[in-house]
């Protein structure tokens, strides 16, 4: 053996970075998922920007109501099993209140809901 120290450092080198590294451990099989925003409403348009995003990313949200209405609230319906039917999940109440025109994207597809009531004059 012409470089024993050679051996000793390697394999301790190694063990250092792969413990020290868990971050890459822990997500570097992981893959990109995009969960999709849905909007409804009526008496206006929601447009939200973007439409797919990763958890965590923030969505921004553009209500446009109709002439003689104006923007009540924003709410968004998570989709907890992800399969598209959000009718079982407003009815267990899996509804957020959206506080101004944007929101963090949850781990679910999303269904945003806008309601536009008329103006009195």
């Amino acid at each position: 053996m012409k470089h024993p120290a050679l051996f000793l450092i390697f394999p301790l080198t190694l063990f250092s970075v792969l413990s020290c590294n868990n971050v890459f451990l822990d997500n570097w099989w992981k893959e990109d998922i995009y969960y999709s925003v849905s909007s409804l409403g009526q008496n206006g348009i929601i447009l939200a920007s973007p439409d797919k995003a990763r958890e965590g990313e923030t969505i921004s949200l553009k209500p446009t109501p109709l002439e003689d209405y104006y923007l009540d609230f924003l709410r968004y319906a998570y989709d907890m099993n992800n399969d598209g039917d959000f009718e079982d999940d407003i009815a267990l109440g899996h509804i957020v209140i959206i506080d101004g025109t944007s929101f963090p994207m949850p781990p679910y597809n999303v269904l945003v809901v806008a309601r536009f009531d008329i103006t009195v004059s």
